[in-house]
């Protein structure tokens, strides 16, 4: 699960679905880095959200990173500020951003690469990266 900072809103989503890990953890540009191997299954495993949305059809299923199981890496920058905001006016640029990395690997115990926004804290016990 993917908490975002805002009640409502628009927030930027990026989803990179790829058929080899990343070579690094961008550590510069993101405030909170998260990976995880979620449990998925059905005919097209990837992303849901609890708030009906149009653009949610427009983005790539997992499978295109072959068979799973999967291995997600959420980065999340802006939340801080979208929380102190809370609702975004319609139309306004997002102040929130998020960049989901998908590759099938197996199964692995979730790691916090880095967590620095307040936000994130309240949500996920730190861990060493």
């Amino acid at each position: 699960m993917v908490i975002t900072g805002l009640n409502s809103g628009e927030v930027r989503v990026t989803v990179d679905v790829r058929t080899e890990p990343p070579a690094v953890v961008d550590r510069d540009d993101w405030d909170e880095i998260v990976e995880a191997s979620p449990a998925l299954g059905g005919p097209r495993p990837g992303l849901s959200t609890m708030m009906p949305t149009e653009g949610l059809l427009e983005l790539p299923d997992f499978s295109e990173a072959g068979l799973g199981p999967y291995r997600v890496r959420v980065h999340a920058r802006g939340r801080d500020a979208a929380n102190e905001v809370m609702d975004l006016p319609e139309g306004a640029e997002p102040i929130e951003e998020h960049l989901i990395q998908v590759w099938s690997t197996p199964a692995a115990p979730m790691h916090v690469h880095q967590q620095t926004d307040a936000y994130g804290k309240t949500m996920l016990p730190a861990s060493e990266a």
